[in-house]
């Protein structure tokens, strides 16, 4: 296991080479061009503060699967059904913002309106117009 610059440490951007070590399990295959993403977890004290904000939230520890709403076109008509979501796997509120949402990454004025519009208070939604 190791990893190197391949760009060398005057360039102005950095791709790293890791090598691994797969232990020959055929779960972890890897071919030549393959991509690994290795994402770091959020930190805990930061995923408590954001579920002490979150109200009428189930137990955060107990298993809970996201679910996205599809409209499907039928005989019918249109009609709206729910999906559980495809990237993201059953799990507690917690370990999803612990290891699966970004927590960190400031909102996309885009974002904030949406979340503007969704405000019930209107000093709320209007310091989140402002924020946009």
């Amino acid at each position: 296991m190791g990893s190197r610059n391949l760009h060398g440490d005057k360039a102005s951007r950095s791709t790293q080479q890791v090598i691994l070590s797969t232990g020959n399990l055929p779960e972890l295959s890897y071919k030549p061009g393959d991509h690994v993403a290795i994402i770091p977890a959020n930190q805990s004290t930061i995923v408590d503060a954001v579920l002490s904000r979150l109200s009428d939230c189930p137990n955060p520890d107990l298993p809970m699967q996201v679910m996205v709403q599809r409209e499907v076109n039928t005989i019918a008509g249109k009609m709206c059904t729910w999906e559980p979501h495809e990237r993201l796997p059953a799990a507690p509120v917690r370990e999803m913002l612990t290891r699966y949402l970004d927590i960190t990454t400031p909102p996309t004025p885009d974002f904030l309106h949406l979340l503007a519009e969704y405000a019930k208070d209107n000093d709320q939604k209007t310091h989140l117009d402002l924020l946009a």
